[in-house]
């Protein structure tokens, strides 16, 4: 909701000014630039992959066969150094032409990958896991991650695979007097 009312002010109080709008899909690490996977935080589908990586998170509620519309930082970051030269760009010719600036309108442009280069959740899991081969010193478990599309199943999965093993450990630490996880 914050996202339509930041651009519903943007296209009310942009009349005349050369702005346009850039809306990015589900942004994760850099594909090449400036080191190819590099992110500086742990958010969305990051957070996820460093979880199933550590072995944290063993289960997740989502349906494998639906399209992931991810897109890496540095293309996002570099689409909106070309939109905002286009819009530039556009403006100058506007300027230059019998039109005028005081009709120019607020462009949006939908940055996704699932048109041309479609990804399911299922792949990007499986890319990941790849990087399993040479596993964390700070793995807490064997990498065994589960997408679940059946939420009943899911919370199976988490009882089983997450709930009790977290009561066993805790257990186990405060009968060896230490303070539980």
């Amino acid at each position: 909701m914050t996202k339509a009312v930041a651009e519903s002010a943007v296209r009310d109080l942009s009349k005349g000014l050369p702005v346009a709008m850039v809306r990015p899909s589900i942004v994760i690490s850099t594909a090449n630039e400036p080191l190819v996977g590099w992110i500086n935080n742990v958010y969305g589908p990051t957070g996820v992959v460093a979880g199933a990586g550590l072995g944290l998170l063993r289960t997740l509620y989502c349906d494998k066969d639906k399209i992931a519309d991810l897109i890496p930082v540095d293309m996002a970051i570099n689409a909106t150094i070309a939109i905002a030269y286009e819009t530039a760009r556009k403006r100058e010719e506007r300027i230059n032409s019998e039109v005028g600036v005081s009709e120019e309108e607020c462009a949006v442009y939908n940055f996704v990958s699932s048109q041309d280069n479609p990804l399911t959740w299922g792949e990007f899991m499986t890319y990941n896991a790849r990087g399993t081969a040479i596993p964390s010193m700070h793995c807490v478990w064997v990498y065994d991650f589960t997408l679940n599309k059946h939420y009943s199943l899911h919370m199976v999965y988490l009882v089983f695979l997450h709930l009790l093993p977290a009561l066993i450990v805790d257990t186990a630490m405060r009968v060896m007097g230490k303070k539980p996880l």
